[in-house]
């Protein structure tokens, strides 16, 4: 589960490597991400990063975190404390990062040097309203699909992962709790379909992918009109089905804090 509101995910079939630092540490790096390279169906579009849509991110500095399987509890190095360094060129998002003398940094080096660690993964929050763009494309195949170009971002972290190459957005968990979901695709939203924000739309196509919402045959895909309907459907049962653990505030007495 994200600890970053509205974070997305994705994941990048790129090798990881290891070495030797300077000072006889070991590093791992990469590409955590490349430009111009075509996702798989992220639930109704495909996706692609724009070249220089890291820069800002890098330029301003941003606190990143080098984290195994996006778990804050298994960090790896960090931009702030110069553990982990980032940099952009032609290909793609680089990164080196100086392992750790700990458990995890330990497990993770031999994980990567057996091969049961190989890909990349990245954390990041799409910068509104000019950070993506959408438009038709056509694929080598001559289908058409809809395609997002992710032109600006805020950047979490990078990750080592074990899960397969860029296949899924939000992996483990989903950005929203299933009541925001049930809302914002509300059929009074989707009546008003061209007011309806972009991001409500990943949302929610992101939503039917995790949870196989898919076109009743005859149809092959579904408008985004249906999605919405669909997933609003899908998740209020899925809300009602949920057992009733308190409200917020009775959770965070018990100690039981929200870690969206």
């Amino acid at each position: 589960m994200s600890v970053y509101k509205n974070a997305e995910r994705r994941l990048l079939s790129s090798k990881i490597n290891l070495r030797t630092g300077a000072s006889g540490q070991p590093q791992m790096f990469g590409y955590a991400a490349k430009y111009n390279t075509l996702s798989q169906d992220l639930g109704g579009f495909r996706e692609t990063l724009a070249p220089g849509c890291f820069n800002r991110a890098i330029r301003e500095g941003q606190d990143c975190r080098a984290l195994f399987n996006h778990d804050p509890n298994m960090i790896l190095g960090r931009t702030k404390s110069g553990t982990l360094r980032l940099s952009a060129d032609a290909t793609g998002l680089y990164f080196v990062c100086d392992l750790p003398d700990t458990s995890t940094g330990r497990d993770v080096h031999t994980m990567i040097q057996r091969g049961d660690v190989s890909q990349c993964s990245f954390s990041f929050q799409v910068i509104e309203p000019n950070g993506q763009k959408w438009d038709e494309a056509t694929d080598e195949s001559g289908a058409s699909f809809t395609r997002r170009t992710i032109l600006d971002l805020n950047l979490f972290d990078i990750s080592s992962v074990v899960f397969p190459a860029y296949s899924d957005t939000n992996v483990d968990a989903d950005t929203l709790p299933l009541a925001d979901i049930s809302a914002l695709t509300h059929p009074s939203n989707a009546s008003q379909f061209n007011s309806i924000p972009k991001s409500v739309l990943v949302e929610a196509r992101s939503f039917a992918q995790r949870h196989g919402i898919k076109p009743r045959p005859p149809v092959v895909r579904m408008t985004d009109a249906e999605i919405l309907e669909a997933v609003h459907e899908d998740s209020v049962e899925r809300w009602l089905a949920t057992p009733f653990s308190g409200f917020p505030w009775q959770r965070k007495s018990q100690g039981k804090g929200n870690h969206r």
